[in-house]
């Protein structure tokens, strides 16, 4: 099948790459609310910055497991009704946040914004990267997208700095969702009801290896954000924390050795690239620990 043909033959082929283009930033705005002004954000729900940092952290979490089962949500949904159904989800979360301060509540709403803020725009790298006729099409697309991920907060700050200065921040997160809508129409204009990929069943994601590697994660971001704060293995907090972290984890690594479809396949770290990407990424993290 080719994959134009999850487009509507009115559709003109030099209108496709923009608009796809178009509908992938208010995806990737999401990863930068919250915490492109993490100040003015602690100020507005009155709570700690740490508290700020665990919800960028929760949400990242969240994120990073959902890329192990990304896969097949794209190929159970045709991609009409897969953008639709994300981005209704992404402009309801969006709207709930609205309306609330409660950190208990963004708590919840920061967990589902990383699963359905991931599911939203990840439908469109594929489409883009097809309509990209080169050989190179995957390292320009990624680039594209990581540019525009490091850059998120800066973006996004300077088209809301109106609704920051003048209004409130219900209004800010109601001027991201009106973006959201944008792709909505976008996803109703531009697809038919084909399949972009071939279609997979639901049933066999491994939800219980995504729980056991998001708990891992979560536990080991908290202890590390709250750690100095609570005096690190003096707090009953942490040292239950680390336990959590410890055992989770180990019970992932030893589901996935077991699975005959893991989620997650160790070999990658047999790779000298990845071994350097992550010693570059520790490099550069800034005092993670928060020790002086």
């Amino acid at each position: 099948m080719q994959h134009n043909s999850v487009y509507y033959k009115w559709v003109p082929q030099w209108l496709k790459l923009p608009l796809l283009i178009l509908a992938l930033f208010p995806h990737l705005m999401l990863l930068s609310i919250l915490h492109s002004n993490s100040a003015f954000t602690a100020s507005f729900m009155d709570v700690d910055p740490d508290d700020i940092q665990y919800l960028l952290i929760l949400m990242y979490g969240t994120f990073v497991v959902t890329l192990l089962v990304l896969q097949r949500f794209m190929a159970y949904f045709s991609v009409k009704y897969y953008i639709l159904l994300m981005s209704s989800i992404s402009v309801i979360i969006l709207y709930v946040l609205s309306v609330t301060n409660d950190y208990h509540i963004v708590l919840v709403i920061r967990f589902l914004e990383g699963i359905f803020g991931l599911l939203e725009g990840a439908i469109f790298l594929p489409l883009i990267i097809a309509e990209l006729k080169t050989v190179h099409a995957k390292v320009i697309a990624y680039l594209f997208m990581y540019t525009i991920m490091l850059t998120g907060g800066t973006v996004t700050t300077s088209l809301l700095k109106s609704s920051i200065q003048d209004y409130d921040f219900q209004h800010m997160i109601l001027m991201i969702a009106y973006f959201h809508i944008f792709v909505l129409i976008i996803g109703i204009a531009l697809f038919n009801k084909n399949r972009f990929f071939p279609k997979k069943p639901l049933y066999q994601l491994d939800i219980t290896s995504w729980f056991l590697l998001w708990t891992c994660l979560q536990a080991g971001a908290y202890a590390i954000i709250y750690g100095k704060r609570l005096m690190w293995f003096e707090s009953h907090i942490i040292i239950l924390c680390l336990f959590i972290f410890l055992i989770s984890g180990g019970l992932f690594i030893l589901k996935q050795r077991n699975s005959k479809r893991p989620i997650f396949h160790f070999e990658v770290f047999h790779s000298k690239n990845v071994i350097a990407g992550m010693v570059l990424f520790f490099c550069f993290l800034s005092d993670p620990f928060g020790f002086e």
